[in-house]
């Protein structure tokens, strides 16, 4: 479909690998796609590879003073460009790079999850004094923010995540809960480092083994916690649970649909997209009572206490004892979600009204931020 808009949107990034960033960087700019050309900046790897393939124009760098030049010839060529950033230094590359040229610098900044909101978040109080609009991914991450950046509440919106209709037009959904026995392969995708809590398994299954005797865990992510909790692994008994580290896999998506339950430890996730993409292949959940808010408890997925071993372990054994029936009304629901919800054509919606200075609140209402917007995008 040719662009309606020839304004370009422009996302410049920071990350590197294919986590929930990266990937809902990459659906936002192919949604937009039909609409207007798009362009991602970010630096070589996994998620540059994967922006090429669905063809999205994009530009690597390999220092700030490249990525600055970037921005510039991008506004240069383009000045009705709108711009989404993710970092503040990318902001104010991009301040500087407009006001040199006599532009408006007023864009977008998003705000994804940190599991160090201590230091990332503390960084976002610069936010206050540039021309952005400011959205975070969930009501949660809105809170968390403020709390650590003593930004205003009142000019922070939310857009909730999205599933890609790429993806859920390919994804092969798992055969009916019916059709099979009971739970016993499950699924973890997850970055290995301690705010994502994946060593709350372990505990769990060395203190509680009896919830967990016959299961199989298989663990899709890298990270500076892999060799521990390997190590940990090791020790297990013969007999209790199988648990395999896969490290990482770029397509762990494709194979949700071999999976019964899909696992999230973090008590501190901002949104968590692979809860979307479990939702999407009709695999059931489980997460944490703390977060992003992504699992209604009882309707569309199951919730544990969260940093509690004890509780995930009951968890575990609740959902090991339900019908088929109710896992696949929790799926069903889940599924419906992404129609409404999690619809592509809501945050478009949503990010249309934003790259214009209306952001919408958390109800999927528009609110203006009373903010001085210049000319411009």
């Amino acid at each position: 479909m040719k662009p309606a808009d020839e304004s370009p949107l422009v996302y410049s990034t920071s990350a590197v690998s294919l986590y929930g960033t990266e990937r809902v960087t990459i659906d936002t700019l192919e949604a937009f796609a039909d609409e207007r050309p798009v362009v991602m900046v970010a630096p070589p790897g996994p998620a540059v590879e994967l922006a090429r393939s669905k063809g999205i124009t994009t530009y690597t760098y390999s220092n700030l003073l490249v990525k600055w030049w970037l921005l510039f010839r991008l506004s240069w060529r383009a000045p009705a460009m709108h711009l989404i950033t993710v970092s503040v230094v990318d902001s104010y590359l991009y301040l500087l790079a407009r006001l040199l040229q006599g532009r408006s610098p007023r864009h977008l900044h998003v705000i994804h999850g940190s599991g160090y909101p201590e230091t990332s978040y503390v960084s976002k109080r610069y936010l206050k004094h540039l021309p952005v609009d400011v959205v975070a991914v969930s009501q949660y991450a809105k809170e968390t923010l403020c709390g650590y950046s003593g930004l205003d509440p009142d000019k922070v919106g939310v857009i909730e995540n999205f599933v890609g209709e790429a993806l859920m037009s390919v994804v092969q959904p798992r055969p009916s809960y019916s059709d099979g026995g009971k739970i016993a392969k499950l699924i973890v995708i997850s970055r290995l480092e301690p705010p994502k809590r994946v060593d709350l398994l372990l505990d769990s299954i060395e203190q509680y083994p009896q919830a967990w005797k016959g299961l199989s865990v298989e663990i899709f992510g890298h990270g500076p916690d892999l060799e521990s909790l390997m190590a940990r692994a090791s020790l297990l008994g013969p007999d209790s649970v199988a648990l395999t580290f896969h490290g990482f896999v770029p397509d762990v998506t494709s194979r949700l649909p071999g999976f019964d339950l899909m696992l999230n430890f973090s008590p501190v996730e901002a949104f968590g997209i692979v809860y979307l993409e479990a939702m999407a292949a009709r695999v059931l959940v489980l997460g944490p009572d703390r977060g992003s808010g992504v699992i209604e408890p009882g309707r569309t997925g199951l919730q544990f206490g969260a940093d509690d071993p004890k509780s995930l372990a009951d968890s575990i054994q609740k959902i090991r004892d339900l019908d088929n029936a109710e896992i696949n009304r929790l799926v069903g629901a889940a599924f419906a979600e992404l129609q409404t919800r999690f619809s592509t054509s809501r945050a478009l919606a949503e990010y249309r009204s934003a790259l214009e200075g209306k952001v919408p609140n958390t109800k999927g209402r528009t609110a203006i931020v009373p903010t001085d917007r210049g000319a411009g995008p």
